[in-house]
């Protein structure tokens, strides 16, 4: 099972596994007074389509995610430009890491 944490959109090989997942989660959020609104919850499903970017599949057998290479390209330039700056000693803005 997998969550993603900006909207708690839970993947899994069983729709009950998913759904305790989102409680829990939900839970530790209210407990950590972070609002979170049962209504903005989608249906776990096993074939979500694309989403954000990046394409989640959960055959039995393990969890997938997969990005567009756009995506892709983009993060691991990124990732090189970073550590570039620090192989260098020199520091990067952690405003840009938004």
């Amino acid at each position: 099972m997998a969550t993603y944490i900006d909207d708690v959109r839970t993947t899994g090989s069983l729709a009950t596994h998913c759904w305790k997942v989102s409680h829990r989660v939900s839970t530790q959020l209210c407990y950590l007074g972070i609002q979170d609104a049962f209504r903005k919850r989608t249906a776990p499903i096993q074939r979500a389509g694309a989403w954000t970017g990046s394409l989640t599949q959960t055959p039995p057998e393990a969890i997938i995610v997969s990005c567009m290479q756009e995506k892709w390209s983009w993060a691991s330039w990124y990732v090189e430009q970073m550590q570039d700056q620090l192989n260098k000693g020199l520091l990067f803005k952690h405003k840009n890491l938004k």
